[in-house]
């Protein structure tokens, strides 16, 4: 079976971590304190981070922070509060359309619960896999064709999965009914080391010695205006470097935070940053700039997107957009066809594409491609800059 923590790792498998420096903080303190002989310890700090998690304006950060949770509560044998913090994650990933977090979640709760012989929600639980397979069988499908390696990844991890279920349903059938309903409740198989993942945001020389119970200070991110929803991430804070005096510099293979815009100028006027993507809350421009994929910035002329949701493309608008030739089921996207090109929302119906507008001009009208023809994808829209009022 794909046990809990080799499914916990697939989080961020595609995508960066949404954890913040103050979360990420306690997250990493939490993997130093994962021992049976500090259930105190352990206690105390997932609280903390539940405690924070209610304070987070980004929601899919406040769900990868109940997953920490759940994890903690799950080696503690705290099975009740793990599975309701899943479910809660679940629901958040959901919300937002993160497939890829939704169905891992969804994976994690269901094998909690299956493991657990006797449970009134046992059952639940297969349910719970099994939805799990088929949402990383959708990932599968919307990937064909599109990016290889995560399609085949995808692929690869369904097989496996639904091939684990297998295996335990034979296992319980060959059990029987009776004999499963003489057998004690048993806890989920004992876990194994759970390897630090993220970096402690304090230098080395602060960071706690082994046994020691001093609190931990929990640095909340500052408010911000509730209209402010979504951010650009431009630079990883990758370091830290002394400024008293002559010490070693900490460079981490995590990045400590990230330098995160909400307003930008353009020709001296400010634009708020407004998602054209439903999975999340921010953009990682070091991820793009990393990968050699430039980003560029188009003026929009014309109406034939003045409808998108949540944030229309109107007339003037800026759109911040992403040079690549592929592109999903329901990106935005900047096409061309022969010389000309146009920023429509795409479609794939079996071999045909689509560039739809979404506009509240009635004349325009959906256009239809055959794979063969000549439409080429040359970027995908990120966000549009709105002129701030």
């Amino acid at each position: 079976m794909i046990d809990f923590e080799t499914a916990y790792g697939w989080l961020n498998t595609f995508h960066y971590s949404c954890l913040g420096a103050a979360t990420r903080q306690i997250v990493a303190q939490l993997s130093l304190n994962l021992r049976p002989d500090k259930p105190a310890r352990l206690r105390a700090l997932r609280q903390q981070l539940l405690m924070l998690s209610d304070t987070l304006r980004y929601s899919d950060e406040r769900a990868e922070c109940l997953l920490a949770c759940a994890r903690a509560e799950y080696r503690l044998q705290d099975y009740t509060r793990a599975s309701l913090h899943l479910q809660q994650a679940a629901g958040l990933y959901q919300r937002f359309r993160m497939t890829h977090q939704y169905a891992v979640t969804l994976w994690l709760r269901g094998w909690l619960l299956w493991n657990l012989p006797g449970h009134p929600d046992t059952w639940n639980g297969l349910t719970l896999l099994q939805e799990s397979v088929r949402q990383f069988q959708l990932l599968y499908g919307m990937n064909l064709g599109i990016d290889r390696q995560q399609s085949a990844w995808y692929q690869a991890k369904a097989e496996a999965m639904q091939e684990a279920i297998g295996r335990q349903i034979s296992l319980m059938e060959q059990l029987g009914d009776a004999a499963a309903e003489e057998q004690p409740p048993a806890p989920p198989p004992a876990p194994g080391a759970w390897e630090r993942e993220y970096p402690a945001e304090e230098p080395p020389d602060a960071v706690l010695e082994p046994g020691a119970e001093a609190p931990i200070p929990v640095h909340l991110p500052p408010a911000a205006p509730p209209e402010y929803l979504f951010t650009l991430q431009t630079f990883e804070v990758r370091e830290w470097i002394p400024a008293g005096g002559l010490k070693s510099m900490n460079t981490l293979a995590q990045p400590l935070g990230h330098v995160e815009l909400d307003r930008v100028l353009i020709n001296g006027q400010c634009y708020e940053i407004k998602p054209l993507w439903k999975n999340g809350t921010r953009i990682n421009v070091t991820r793009y700039l990393n990968n050699r994929q430039p980003l560029v910035v188009l003026r929009v002329r014309g109406d034939s997107m003045n409808a998108v949701q949540p944030h229309p493309i109107e007339n003037g608008d800026y759109v911040l957009v992403a040079l690549q030739n592929h592109a999903r089921d329901g990106d935005i996207v900047v096409a061309g066809v022969d010389q000309d090109a146009t920023l429509k929302r795409l479609r794939v119906r079996g071999s045909q594409r689509l560039l739809e507008p979404e506009s509240r001009n009635p004349e325009h009208q959906p256009r239809s491609f055959e794979r063969d023809d000549a439409l080429i994808i040359s970027a995908i829209a990120v966000a549009v800059f709105k002129p701030a009022e």
